[in-house]
């Protein structure tokens, strides 16, 4: 999922490619500011030309900066990488939904549901899961970060060296890059997230899924879910099938908390998903962006309209 207001990271080797990197970072929060800015007012239709046209130009220079890192052992400028990818996706999903809401307008809904009551999401008769909102804190990274760790040994240990399915290796990869993120929160004392939700399963007493939750108050039309994870035995593969600890709609249970939360505000959920999250997102109700808008060719930019929020919480009340 996307970023705005990561701080850059100074990344010292190789050079050259960090220099090109942070030259387009700073070309795409100059666009980020600009939209932070103008507080659900009109976009000039010239702003959004210029911007769709750097974005195309960056999405093509990212291509060509991707391929020549890819052998290159540099965790911080690998990483580096991926922040400005999921930023790029990240703009271009809120010009899609400037130029979308300019061109339509979605339809109200009837009624309005009464707030829920029930904090728990019941499954079946024997499991239960529970939603909760973690502090922003030192501590809340830190178990966070310690989560995203035993994840990633989880599938090191279940694969044990073997080639991991996509699915599988890009939690592996997101979980890498948390943790460098995490770790650099923690040391500076700037953290990324306004929210952080938990999904929980009741009878284990276990995190099973996390969303970590950026909420722009100078952007009224979105909420943005910078990243979504759920615990490696909870992926729905033949590989799990076996799993007795393994959770079903942990992931579908933060999402539905976060929209409930959006009901009543008319605001939009921001994403951008991995390949293989493609079909569970689909499954909730996100709608792609536009390809000539969408994000980079290992990514695509979705969100969930205000108005399939209130479809989504009127079948969960």
């Amino acid at each position: 999922m996307s970023s705005l207001a990561v701080t850059p990271r100074t990344v010292v080797s190789p050079p050259q490619q960090s220099h090109e990197i942070g030259a387009l970072a700073a070309m795409v929060r100059r666009h980020q500011a600009t939209l932070n800015g103008v507080r659900g007012t009109k976009l000039d239709a010239e702003w959004l030309r210029t911007v769709m046209t750097d974005t195309t130009s960056i999405t093509s220079s990212l291509q060509e900066i991707g391929e020549r890192i890819t052998s290159i052992d540099d965790p911080a400028l690998q990483c580096d990488f991926r922040i400005l990818r999921r930023d790029l996706a990240c703009l271009q999903n809120r010009v899609k939904c400037y130029v979308s809401r300019s061109q339509k307008k979605e339809p109200e809904s009837a009624t309005t549901p009464p707030p829920p009551v029930a904090p728990k999401i019941r499954l079946s008769p024997k499991r239960a899961l529970t939603v909760s909102k973690l502090p922003c804190n030192p501590e809340t990274y830190e178990k966070i970060r310690a989560t995203f760790c035993q994840w990633k040994q989880t599938i090191q240990e279940k694969f044990a060296g073997a080639p991991l399915p996509d699915i599988f290796n890009d939690l592996s990869e997101m979980s890498v890059c948390l943790e460098v993120l995490i770790e650099e929160s923690i040391r500076t004392h700037q953290y990324d997230w306004d929210s952080i939700y938990v999904c929980e399963d009741v009878a284990l007493q276990t995190i099973q899924a996390i969303a970590l939750v950026r909420d722009y108050t100078t952007y009224p039309e979105g909420l943005e879910i910078d990243y979504i994870a759920t615990h490696p035995h909870n992926i729905r593969s033949p590989l799990n099938e076996t799993e007795t600890t393994r959770v079903e709609g942990a992931g579908s249970a933060l999402i539905k908390h976060i929209a409930i939360q959006l009901r009543d505000s008319g605001r939009e959920i921001l994403l951008v998903a991995l390949p293989s999250s493609i079909p569970f997102y689909e499954k909730l109700g996100f709608e792609h962006v536009p390809k000539q808008l969408g994000s980079s060719c290992k990514t695509s930019a979705m969100f969930l309209s205000a108005h399939k929020i209130q479809l989504m919480t009127q079948k969960a009340a």
